[in-house]
Formats: C-alpha cells, sequence, structure tokens
C-alpha cells in the first residue's frame, strides 16, 4: 500500500479511516498555538487559535480578529479555512480542525465554524478542549448532525 508523506494511505476513502499520528496531532496543536498568539482581540480579551489539516496533508491555521462592530467578528476556525480557500481554491477538503484558548477553558467550535467545517469536512475530526479540561475530540457531524451542503 503507498503511503503519503504523513504516513496515510493514499487512497482517499482509507485516509479518513486512519487515525491522525500524534506528530500530526502536535504539528496541529502548534500551529493553532501560534496563530492564537498573533489573535486580535482587544474587546474580549480570548484569543483562539485554529489549525485545519486538508486531505492533501497541508495545514493552515487562524486566529479570531474582533472587530468594534462585534458582528464583524471572525472566528479562528472560519479564519484557517478562509485561509485555505484563498490560496489553494474552494476544492479543499478538511480532514481534522484542532482549537485552542489563551483561558485553557472548554472551547469547541461555535455553530457557524460547524457549519463552515461542514461545507469544506463533512467527514472532518474536530480537537478541542473539554468541559474537564482534557482534550477532546468529536467528528463534525456529531457537533453538526443536521449539517448541510448544496452540492
Amino acid at each position: 500500500m503507498a503511503l503519503d508523506f504523513l504516513g496515510m494511505p493514499k487512497n482517499s476513502s482509507l485516509r479518513r479511516k486512519t487515525a491522525l499520528t500524534a506528530d500530526v496531532r502536535r504539528k496541529l496543536l502548534t500551529s493553532a498555538r501560534q496563530a492564537m498568539k498573533r489573535a486580535h482581540a482587544p474587546y474580549s480579551k480570548f484569543r483562539v487559535g485554529a489549525a485545519i489539516l486538508l486531505t492533501d496533508g497541508k495545514i493552515f491555521s487562524g486566529c479570531n480578529v474582533e472587530n468594534a462592530s462585534y458582528g464583524m467578528t471572525n472566528c479562528a476556525e472560519r479564519t484557517a479555512i478562509f485561509s485555505a480557500v484563498a490560496k489553494l481554491g474552494p476544492k479543499i477538503e478538511i480532514r481534522a480542525v484542532t482549537v485552542v484558548n489563551d483561558h485553557g477553558v472548554p472551547c469547541s467550535p461555535c455553530g457557524a465554524c460547524r457549519q463552515v467545517i461542514y461545507e469544506f469536512g463533512p467527514d472532518a475530526t474536530i480537537f478541542f478542549q473539554g468541559v474537564d479540561g482534557n482534550p477532546k475530540q468529536a467528528h463534525i457531524t456529531e457537533l453538526l448532525p443536521e449539517g448541510f451542503r448544496l452540492q
């Protein structure tokens, strides 16, 4: 069986069923933490970073960017996804998302981010801090059971 540089099977249906290696999860966590440090959060003082892993192995990161018109704020997850689309186009496919924050509190993606994740990764795994302070992971369909795509 042919493997890619992440040590994952090249066949995409097998890739999704293969767990991420500890090294890949560390890379995602490091990227999310670095992005978090660049967040623009002067109003909430709550910095969030996210990193997405595409099925081709590329990683993109993003941070929350607040605005004085608070509804114009953009979450870290969507910033990362939009960066990937801006660079590679709309045919990206998300395999995993990691979310971190600077307060060490539970922080799963918000509803808007869940729908955007589903749009580009209907089989994505999400890694985030759970209520008990321990790392959690969930399939996007657990977080957004009725997600939809207009395709």
